[in-house]
């Protein structure tokens, strides 16, 4: 055998010291001789397979906030009210029941309207004021709600706009939505009434909040069911008048309708259905691609875009099956929100949200 192939064997043999199968004497590797040289084992690699490709999660909200009220930004970028992207959330299991639920193929979407019915305009109007100017007002709060209020005091003008102006001594909640301009903070208040009693006059309401502007932090009090704040989501004339809308929507629907569960970002219901395919307060839908903004006109396709892109959350029990929640504004282009009578529930998905949330204790999207 020849002196390379000598040498060669000797130092497979010195290289492999050590290892399992190398014959030693006296702790020393054997020097074999080029005869006895033992044949290195072929070793087949056998293929690792790659780890799984994990998509890069999606951010569901922009750099910076677009809604404002009286010139302070509504809520972080990252509150679920400013989520973006919500084409990429997937469609839950129970869409198609939770739809039929609040009526399905045969109830038509109610939209803002600036009509008189018994003396009041739908909606609820906004107060933008600026405490500098306004003050702070003492509130009296009745029932036992006090004790899941704000007590204030409150920033209120003199005359504040409720809920059923220009004549809200009907059946209506009396909502006062207030935006202090000096401060960025809301408050909201329910069953408000300015009364003389006597020679005093009192303000009194059955429950209150107050929550920063700045904030993702789920308020203590509450005015409504699901304990979400309700400025922010109304749809404004404003908004649809400027082409975009900036947020997310709202819409209510009947409490026997509604189911007695809530999900993020609803904290409670007031619905009464327990069966299993009842629509839970908090439910998020999403118009879907068959429904063509283009079809529509005016401002009418402006809040069919957003349907599309931002969606719409069940917020309230009201006595509509299906009905957007907005402003009460004598500015309502009527014609232009009627063709919103042509959209059904069976038009919208029911998408999962618990993708986006951070956590079930704040209102951040990630």
């Amino acid at each position: 055998m020849s002196l390379a192939l000598g040498i060669l064997g000797a130092v497979l043999i010195t290289v492999g010291g050590g290892c399992e199968g190398v014959p030693l004497e006296g702790g020393n590797p054997l020097v074999l001789s080029p005869d006895e040289a033992v044949p290195v084992p072929t070793t087949t690699r056998r293929a690792v397979p790659s780890p799984p490709v994990t998509a890069v999660p999606t951010t569901f909200h922009a750099a910076e906030t677009a809604a404002t009220l009286g010139g302070c930004k509504v809520f972080p970028a990252d509150h679920f009210m400013n989520a973006t992207n919500i084409g990429a959330l997937s469609v839950r299991a129970e869409s198609t029941a939770w739809l039929n639920s609040i009526g399905g193929a045969s109830a038509t979407m109610v939209g803002p309207s600036s009509s008189i019915w018994q003396g009041s305009r739908p909606g609820t109007p906004m107060n933008i004021v600026d405490s500098r100017a306004t003050g702070f007002k003492p509130i009296i709060f009745g029932h036992d709600w006090s004790a899941k209020s704000y007590l204030g005091p409150y920033p209120l003008p003199s005359a504040p706009l409720l809920q059923g102006a220009p004549n809200p001594a009907g059946a209506w909640d009396k909502r006062a939505m207030v935006v202090d301009s000096a401060e960025c903070i809301a408050y909201e208040l329910i069953q408000y009434k300015q009364l003389w009693i006597g020679t005093s006059f009192i303000r009194v309401a059955l429950a209150g909040t107050r929550y920063p502007l700045n904030s993702n932090e789920m308020p203590v009090g509450t005015t409504n069911a699901p304990n979400t704040p309700l400025i922010g989501m109304y749809l404004l004339n404003s908004e649809v008048k400027s082409g975009s809308i900036p947020h997310v929507m709202a819409f209510c629907s009947q409490n026997t309708r509604i189911s007695t569960a809530s999900m993020w970002p609803a904290r409670k219901s007031d619905g009464f259905n327990t069966a299993a395919d009842a629509m839970p307060m908090g439910t998020w839908v999403r118009l879907g691609s068959g429904a063509d903004p283009e079809s529509f006109s005016g401002g009418a396709r402006v809040v069919v875009e957003a349907l599309q892109t931002r969606g719409a959350i069940l917020t309230d029990s009201c006595a509509h099956q299906f009905s957007l929640l907005a402003e009460n504004s004598a500015d309502w282009n009527n014609a232009d929100m009627a063709q919103l009578s042509r959209l059904t529930p069976a038009d919208f998905e029911v998408v999962d949200s618990s993708t986006m949330k951070v956590s079930d204790t704040s209102y951040a999207v990630r």
